[in-house]
C-alpha cells in the first residue's frame, strides 16, 4: 500500500519533471538553406561591361574566369566570387546569430552576420579576400546578403576586384535548388552593376565532404 506521503512526494516529483520538460526551448526546425550545395550553372543576362581602367588591369592578372592561377597554384586560399562558383562544393551552417559557408577547396570560410552586428570600422580593420558580410531574412525565406570590406585581387569573370566594390545577394531555396542572384558594384571596375545568377542543387543528406589537399611544394616552392 502507497501512503500519502510516497503519493504525494511522486506527484510532486511528476509535475516537476513535466514543468522541466516544458520549460526546455523546443529545437529550432533545420533552415532550408543548411547543408552540402553543388554549383550547377551559372547565368548571366550580359557580359559585365568594364572601364578602361579595369579592362587594363584585367590583361595584367593572371587569372582564368574568377580563378587567380598563380594564388591557386601556390595555394593560397581564395575569397569572393571564387568562394562560391569556383570552390565548392559549399557547406552552409545556418546558426541562430550567423551563416557559414564552408567550401571543399582552398578558400577562405565565409560568414555571414545575421543578428544585426555592427560592421567592423574598415578605419581599424584590413580588407579581406571574403569581406564583411551582413544579412537579413525576408519574406518568403529569401535571404539578403550585403558585402563590403573587400581587398584587391580577382573578381567575377576575371576583372579586377578593388576594396570599393560592393556585393550584394539574394538566397532562395525552392525544393532542393537554391538560387544566389548576385550583383557587384564597383565604380572602379564596372561601368554598370554586373549581375548573374549561381544555381545549385542540394547533395545528399549522407554527404560528406570531400579531402582537399594542396601542397606548394608540388609547384616548385621551396625547390632551388
Amino acid at each position: 500500500m502507497i501512503s500519502s506521503t510516497s503519493h504525494a512526494n511522486s506527484l510532486a516529483a511528476t509535475l516537476a519533471a513535466l514543468f522541466f520538460l516544458t520549460a526546455m526551448p523546443a529545437k529550432a526546425a533545420q533552415s532550408p538553406l543548411s547543408g552540402f550545395w553543388k554549383l550547377v550553372k551559372r547565368e548571366a543576362a550580359a557580359p559585365a561591361e568594364l572601364t578602361a581602367a579595369a579592362v587594363a588591369a584585367k590583361a595584367k592578372l593572371k587569372a582564368r574566369d574568377d580563378i587567380d592561377v598563380q594564388a591557386v597554384r601556390w595555394c593560397v586560399e581564395q575569397g569572393l566570387p571564387f568562394v562560391m562558383d569556383q570552390a565548392g562544393p559549399i557547406d552552409i551552417i545556418v546558426g541562430p546569430n550567423q551563416i557559414a559557408i564552408l567550401e571543399e577547396k582552398t578558400a577562405l570560410p565565409r560568414h555571414i552576420y545575421t543578428a544585426g552586428q555592427p560592421p567592423p570600422d574598415m578605419k581599424v580593420f584590413d580588407n579581406t579576400p571574403v569581406g564583411y558580410s551582413s544579412g537579413r531574412w525576408q519574406g518568403h525565406g529569401e535571404l539578403v546578403v550585403e558585402t563590403v570590406g573587400l581587398s584587391s585581387g580577382v573578381g567575377p569573370t576575371g576583372a579586377p576586384r578593388t576594396d570599393s566594390a560592393r556585393v550584394l545577394e539574394t538566397f532562395k531555396v525552392t525544393g532542393n535548388t537554391l538560387e544566389i542572384s548576385t550583383t557587384w558594384t564597383d565604380p572602379a571596375t564596372f561601368r554598370e552593376p554586373y549581375h548573374y545568377t549561381l544555381v545549385y542543387q542540394r547533395l545528399p543528406a549522407h554527404y560528406t565532404a570531400q579531402e582537399h589537399y594542396c601542397d606548394p611544394r608540388v609547384n616548385g616552392a621551396g625547390h632551388p
